[in-house]
């Protein structure tokens, strides 16, 4: 289980505008002392609490991360005669760029799982559906945007702990020098493009965050110019932050703000549900562990890492897979869709945002996801009782 923190502070205006959540958590407490466990082995810990408190379910979408919590929280339970966990997966009708069907398909074959729970999902879990509505009047204006997509879950694990795949992606795909460490560490061979990695990985932080303010520029933002400058300055300056170093690297990361506003907004609802959420892998020993393993220069690319710690548990094909679900089209449906074509250009801050510009693009083909929490707090503005 994911250590306490305290509460963060609540979504920022531009924060809202915007969709961008960056910066530290000062009150993040530091990563303990390595314990001398391997990550493997300290994710096993991290996971024993949750397979005590039965029920334990899994929420499985097939993707290498939620795939890698199930096989080592079945691995373990059989290990340490234990119920089995069982795999609770949301299905959307209707998006099938959403469905990942033949991975789930693969690995619940492979790890011979005879119980496994599906919910039917349709138009539930709309940006403002009956979910959502609930999150945003008891808790305000939700990052991430679909925290609540795990309350359809909590009646399976009333009583008993729900265990997510939280946050591989953001631990082992967004550390902006894991190529150019690749090439130090002689994991991979330089490449032409490898020269502007190096000058990146050379240069003072002032140029850095220079350079990525420019690669930032947005097309068709729905921000102020101002406030779109000053968004694209934070953001930059959050890349520019990221550690040369992997050890250091997931020290950082451990702190950042989006981090603990996540943990909060999704185990607060958990809690009143009489559910326990367990993110093995934002579990601190994990990351202390995670950071000596790596040491400078990483433990290599998320299949690397991820052929590494499960090759023995899932199959090669799911461990090596680089393609994702995306989710747009189940969050923006009925409600949210009719909220978007009606909304009048009432209810934002026009010095952060232009009403005109956020028309255009609640009205386009493709939904921008980065305008769902502001296309929710606009709602919520409309909606709060008095």
């Amino acid at each position: 289980m994911t250590a306490t923190r305290p509460a963060p502070h609540p979504l920022t205006p531009l924060e809202i505008a915007s969709g961008v959540v960056v910066g530290d958590d000062p009150s993040t407490p530091a990563l303990p002392t390595y314990d001398g466990r391997s990550p493997r082995q300290a994710l096993e810990a991290a996971l024993l609490p949750a397979l005590l408190r039965a029920p334990c379910v899994i929420s499985f979408s097939g993707g290498r991360d939620s795939s890698a919590m199930l096989a080592l929280a079945v691995d373990l339970a059989r290990r340490e005669g234990l119920p089995t966990p069982v795999p609770l997966t949301l299905r959307y009708h209707d998006a099938p760029d959403a469905g990942e069907d033949d991975w789930q398909q693969l690995v619940i074959g492979h790890l011979r799982l005879p119980d496994w729970q599906r919910v039917e999902i349709r138009d539930e879990l709309d940006l403002i559906g009956p979910f959502a509505q609930a999150a945003l009047l008891a808790h305000g204006p939700l990052f991430p945007f679909n925290a609540y997509t795990y309350t359809p879950l909590f009646p399976y694990a009333a009583g008993g702990t729900l265990v997510t795949g939280l946050d591989g992606d953001g631990l082992l795909d967004s550390w902006m020098f894991e190529p150019f460490a690749d090439v130090l560490a002689r994991r991979r061979r330089p490449q032409p493009r490898d020269v502007l990695r190096l000058g990146m990985f050379a240069a003072a932080r002032p140029l850095r965050r220079a350079v990525y303010a420019r690669r930032l520029r947005r097309a068709g933002s729905w921000l102020t110019r101002s406030a779109e400058a000053d968004s694209r300055r934070a953001e930059a300056d959050e890349l520019a932050g990221d550690p040369r170093r992997w050890d250091s690297r997931v020290s950082w990361w451990h702190g950042r703000r989006h981090l603990s506003l996540a943990l909060d907004m999704l185990d607060r609802p958990a809690a009143a549900a009489d559910v326990d959420m367990s993110h093995p892998l934002l579990d601190p020993a994990f990351l202390s562990a995670i950071a000596v393993a790596g040491g400078r220069l990483g433990p290599g690319n998320r299949t690397t890492v991820m052929r590494t710690l499960m090759s023995d548990l899932l199959p090669g094909a799911l461990l090596a897979r680089e393609s994702k679900a995306t989710f747009d089209k189940p969050f923006f449906r009925g409600e949210s869709r009719e909220f978007a074509r009606s909304w009048d250009g009432d209810s934002v801050d026009p010095e952060l945002v232009d009403p005109g510009r956020l028309r255009s693009a609640w009205t386009a083909a493709r939904f921008p996801l980065g305008s769902a929490i502001l296309l929710q707090a606009t709602w919520l503005r409309q909606n709060r009782p008095n």
